[in-house]
Formats: structure tokens, C-alpha cells, sequence
């Protein structure tokens, strides 16, 4: 990621906490929940930026502010999709997860992946789907 494109979504991010008046102490809950980090300095993905941006805009929303930045414009549609698709499939360790598969692809970050990898994601989601339910039937 571009250092320039990197340090706004840093400013985005320390605008938003500030704007929520969370403390430190929800707001790293908050880092570590979405992102396994303690500090926004550690994020390193457009992913991981975005999800923290969205829920960081959610905490503004809660409290009848409007959301600052827009997380979803940082990913592709299908990126996007398949992020929240593997969050929902994978849980709480979706990241750690998701790396694992990238790195067999070659791959370091979801937008690094062409509309045919980010398929074949969703395949490897799908896979899981139907593995877990399979065993969760029994």
C-alpha cells in the first residue's frame, strides 16, 4: 500500500475515534476484535483498514453521528463481498485464516486478487460451509 494512501486512512481512523470520544481501552477492543492489532499503526491491509473503518463508523452511527470515510471504496464489490463472506464463515479468526489461504495462492492481500482468485475464495469458503454444516448435523 502507498505510504500517502496509508498515512489518510491512519488520519481517517484517529479522526473517527476521536469523533466517537471512545477511550483507549474500547478503542484498541476494537483493533483487536476486527483487526488482531492493539494500534492502527500494525494495520497492513486495505482489508483490515476497511473492516476497522466500518466498525469504527458503526460506533459513530450508534451514537446519531454520521460515518466518516467510506470503508467499502477501499475493496472491489467482489473483494468486498468476500471479505464479509469469510468473516461470517471463519469468525473471529477469519484474518489469520483468509492469509493462510492467500499465501498458498501466492497472493498477500485481497486486493491483490483478480476477480478469478477472489472466485476461487469464495469456493474455498463454500467448501468450508459445507463441511461445517455437515458435521454440525450430526
Amino acid at each position: 500500500m502507498e505510504k500517502e494512501k496509508r498515512n489518510k486512512l491512519l488520519a481517517l481512523i484517529h479522526s473517527q475515534k476521536r469523533a466517537a470520544a471512545i477511550d483507549d481501552e474500547a478503542y484498541v477492543s476494537v483493533l483487536l476484535g476486527i483487526a488482531g492489532v492493539d494500534s492502527a499503526s500494525k494495520l497492513e491491509t486495505v482489508a483490515q483498514f476497511s473492516a476497522v473503518i466500518s466498525a469504527l463508523n458503526k460506533v459513530l452511527q450508534q451514537q446519531g453521528k454520521p460515518p466518516m470515510g467510506k470503508s467499502q471504496g477501499l475493496l472491489s464489490p467482489l473483494a468486498w463481498a468476500t471479505m464479509k463472506r469469510a468473516e461470517k464463515v471463519l469468525g473471529p479468526s477469519s484474518s489469520t485464516r483468509l492469509a493462510g489461504f492467500l499465501q498458498k495462492m501466492g497472493r498477500k492481500s485481497l486486493e491483490e486478487c483478480d476477480d478469478q482468485e477472489l472466485r476461487r475464495l469464495q469456493g474455498f469458503l463454500s467448501s468450508i460451509e459445507r463441511r461445517e454444516h455437515l458435521h454440525g448435523a450430526k
